[in-house]
């Protein structure tokens, strides 16, 4: 589960790469932090696993899932704006 979960997230990263035709720093920090909470998805996923009876593990889980579709939208926020700068 937590391969498929990292596969669609690393090609969603990469569609948005292609787009771009230069960096920042500031995006070169969202996509390190991004890859940070990609990090953490085997982890969580564990953590359901096994405690599925606390609430904590579900609301951890949800939270960094929460977090990684927000960087991931931040990344395309920082990359529109990057475009139109040019």
């Amino acid at each position: 589960m937590s391969f498929v979960t990292l596969g669609i997230f690393w090609v969603g990263q990469q569609t948005q790469l292609d787009h771009l035709e230069r960096s920042s720093r500031s995006l070169t920090w969202i996509h390190l932090a991004f890859r940070l909470e990609l990090t953490i998805i085997p982890f969580s996923t564990a953590l359901l696993y096994e405690h599925t009876q606390y609430r904590i593990a579900f609301w951890f889980t949800g939270s960094m899932s929460v977090a990684r579709v927000d960087s991931l939208r931040e990344l395309g926020v920082c990359s529109r704006q990057q475009s139109r700068q040019e």
